[in-house]
């Protein structure tokens, strides 16, 4: 889902009486859950999700990718489920799900049109992992089972997504403001109370850069949510991908004192620029677009163009922007800086993951049970 602005967002306070009604439905549908009124859908294997609390970047997505890679290594068959934002199949609640990709390096099925971006991205540098986009989370589980023989099942942006059973739920959330202002969409940026975060089995601090912000960050999550896994995860830098072929980008070293300008389309534009700024860039242009900005024909060389001409050598942006580009434009001078997440503990989750049991039917007469046939 797609934060309401941009950068910035402090909520709107005229919204707040539709936020109240927002809130109340919300309460009303997870009791509804709690209650065994809405019936629950299990997948034949563990499933674990990675979700948030608020709209916007938090880093779910880095998290579903690290942890991929890492089950894969351990002798898995994960395979990653969402929505798929932004692309032609998440307006489709009830169409069939869309296989991204099975998993095989070079093998993409779907273009970012269909798939959306966070999909694309997730099938490009998990080229050994399935990749499936549905609205029912279900449908695609059991395509990435039935078709590329998954043991595991990845959800990115799942935790409100009740209709089907996890067995781990992992929250992602931003240390600098981690619920998230205190106000539900619209007037905030609440998908659900800070209560909901009692039902998850661990909850990771992004952005947690230094230790008082994450200390602070981790107490007040501790009020809320007493006894639930606080994991500490960290955004690094690994290097530099030109868009186009050509000479091999400058070494992150190199960075120091370069001047750069750069462009992103995220929840938090203004990440990729601290990024920069934090490796030593001197950052002399930065253009902050609305996450999943849909490029325009020719928009892309204007941004390049305008940062040349303010003097910087490289344009930089983010993998995610990348994958919304032509494949077939030329940008000789664009470059995407890949970032990669790691997570304190992560040996520990991995291993908890891997222990996770495959489940058994629901219980005959639940509504879980009535929901699987």
């Amino acid at each position: 889902m797609a934060a309401p602005a941009a950068t910035g967002f402090r909520g709107q306070p005229v919204l707040a009486p539709l936020g109240w009604l927002f809130g109340g439905v919300v309460r009303l549908r997870n009791s509804a859950y709690d209650r065994g009124l809405l019936a629950i859908r299990h997948l034949p294997v563990p499933v674990v999700s990675v979700g948030n609390l608020t709209v916007g970047g938090t880093g779910k997505t880095p998290l579903v990718a690290a942890l991929a890679r890492r089950l894969a290594a351990r002798g898995r068959r994960p395979a990653v489920v969402l929505r798929g934002y932004g692309g032609r199949n998440a307006r489709r609640p009830g169409g069939p799900a869309l296989l991204v990709s099975r998993g095989k390096p070079g093998h993409l099925l779907a273009d970012v049109d269909q798939a959306g971006d966070e999909a694309l991205l997730l099938a490009t540098i998990l080229a050994d992992v399935p990749v499936v986009v549905s609205a029912q989370r279900y449908h695609g589980g059991m395509q990435a089972i039935t078709t590329c023989g998954a043991d595991l099942v990845l959800l990115d942006d799942g935790f409100q997504h009740r209709a089907l059973h996890r067995d781990l739920d992992l929250v992602a959330l931003d240390a600098t403001a981690p619920l998230g202002g205190g106000r539900f969409l619209p007037a905030g940026l609440l998908r659900e109370p800070p209560l909901a975060l009692r039902r998850a089995h661990a909850l990771i601090l992004t952005r947690a850069h230094g230790d008082l912000l994450y200390e602070r960050a981790a107490a007040t999550l501790e009020r809320v949510a007493p006894g639930v896994t606080i994991y500490r995860a960290r955004h690094r830098a690994t290097g530099l991908r030109l868009v186009s072929p050509g000479p091999a980008p400058p070494s992150l070293a190199e960075l120091k004192g370069m001047p750069v300008a750069g462009f992103a389309g995220l929840a938090r534009p203004d990440a990729l620029r601290d990024t920069l700024t934090s490796l030593g860039a001197r950052v002399v242009m930065f253009t902050p677009l609305a996450d999943h900005h849909p490029f325009r024909p020719g928009e892309i060389q204007g941004l390049v163009d305008a940062g040349l001409q303010a003097g910087a050598r490289l344009v930089i942006t983010t993998a995610k922007d990348a994958v919304r580009m032509d494949p077939a434009a030329p940008h000789p001078h664009l470059a995407v800086l890949e970032i990669e997440m790691t997570l304190d503990r992560m040996d520990s989750l991995v291993e908890q993951i891997l222990a996770l049991p495959s489940p058994g039917p629901p219980p005959p007469g639940s509504r879980s049970a009535q929901a699987s046939r």
